[in-house]
């Protein structure tokens, strides 16, 4: 007699088929506990180490705060800027190479991937999933899983004319949506649609930033540091914790 799963296992697994991602197989906290140090990826978003105010000085606090834990840092800055690195790390921390935004430097490279027969470019696939009150965030997920495993695919995608061209029909689809929990959607003008296109591009290149193995991922904003933690929890099943700064919490505790 075949079981097949069912209830939320079978939920989680069949969802991870959707993703094309291996379910995770978490050991309990009771094994392997002797001699275990826990790694942590931190990625930042225009603070820490290269900034000085509210997050950097919270971040600099809990590295050097908890020495029991080694931690790997990926900051995302702005490209084409001189950096100045305001905070030295403590021996548990590592400075990886930062992900820079609006750069001119070349895009990750990988294996070109292979696209299933009448599936969405990444473009449109990410733009159906980002841009409308209710996309489709499994769909999101593969997309930007997709940039991870084939980098080649992101440049190749961005610059073909088919994609800009099933870019705008999706776009345009979009904006025509009527939703009764919001207002019409802006007029959009060839100007703003590169713009988002070209701001698509980056999140799919942002995506696409290899990460290295840890036991958890820490994210210090809701914006793009949440993207290669997103695809990394996706691939591996990391715990992913997010901190915002909020109501200046962190500030009184230092």
């Amino acid at each position: 007699m075949i079981r097949t799963p069912h209830g939320h296992h079978g939920q989680h697994l069949a969802r991870h088929r959707r993703l094309g991602v291996a379910p995770s197989h978490r050991r309990s906290p009771r094994q392997n506990l002797a001699g275990f140090r826990p790694r942590v990826l931190m990625i930042t978003e225009g603070t820490y180490p290269y900034a000085i105010g509210g997050v950097s000085s919270w971040c600099d606090a809990v590295i050097g705060g908890l020495d029991q834990i080694d931690w790997e840092i990926l900051p995302i800055v702005a490209g084409g800027k001189r950096r100045q690195q305001h905070f030295k790390l403590p021996p548990n921390a590592h400075l990886l190479r930062p992900i820079e935004l609006w750069s001119q430097d070349s895009a990750p490279r990988g294996i070109p991937g292979r696209r299933g027969h009448g599936k969405p470019s990444i473009p449109t696939q990410l733009l159906r999933g980002l841009l409308p009150w209710h996309g489709d965030l499994d769909d999101l997920t593969a997309a930007l899983v997709h940039c991870r495993r084939c980098p080649d695919d992101v440049r190749r995608e961005f610059r073909a004319r088919a994609s800009w061209q099933t870019y705008l029909s999706a776009l345009q689809e979009i904006l025509e949506l009527d939703d009764e929990d919001s207002a019409p959607a802006p007029a959009y003008d060839a100007i703003e649609a590169a713009r988002l296109y070209q701001l698509l591009y980056w999140i799919a290149r942002t995506a696409a930033v290899p990460t290295p193995p840890c036991s958890l991922l820490h994210v210090t904003a809701a914006g793009w540091a949440t993207i290669p933690a997103l695809v990394h929890k996706a691939l591996h099943g990391t715990p992913m914790l997010l901190t915002e700064h909020g109501v200046y919490v962190r500030e009184a505790y230092l």
